[in-house]
């Protein structure tokens, strides 16, 4: 990457953090559908929250498994976006864009929504 990424994230908090979430995704995407072409199942967190049971349920559908018992309740974790300046999620909506394969950014794109770059 150029140095325009560089300049979109040097002021960020936790800039560092978003290459490395960013390289992650690629890498992982490149791995299951480049080289290794094995059954994948992408999981958002945030489907536990806006659609618990279904979530769930695709997920063992997907390791082959049976429910064994009622699922425990689901409590959200940390969310982060009030941490961060819009500007800032301007430039780091810019960036990840910048940085992300085609697949990663098809499955981090919706954490963007509303913020205008």
């Amino acid at each position: 990457w150029d140095t325009s990424i560089y300049h979109l994230l040097k002021d960020v908090p936790c800039h560092a953090d978003f290459f490395r979430y960013i390289q992650w995704h690629n890498l992982a995407f490149t791995i299951l559908n480049g080289f290794m072409q094995i059954p994948a199942y992408t999981l958002h967190y945030e489907n536990f929250e806006s659609r618990f049971n279904e979530t769930a349920k695709e997920v063992l559908d997907f390791l082959e498994l049976e429910q064994v018992q009622h699922f425990p309740e689901f409590v959200l974790g940390k969310q982060y976006q009030d941490y961060f300046e819009e500007d800032e999620k301007v430039r780091v909506k810019e960036a990840l864009r910048s940085m992300a394969s085609i697949e990663t950014w098809r499955n981090v794109q919706h954490y963007f929504d509303g913020i205008e770059a």
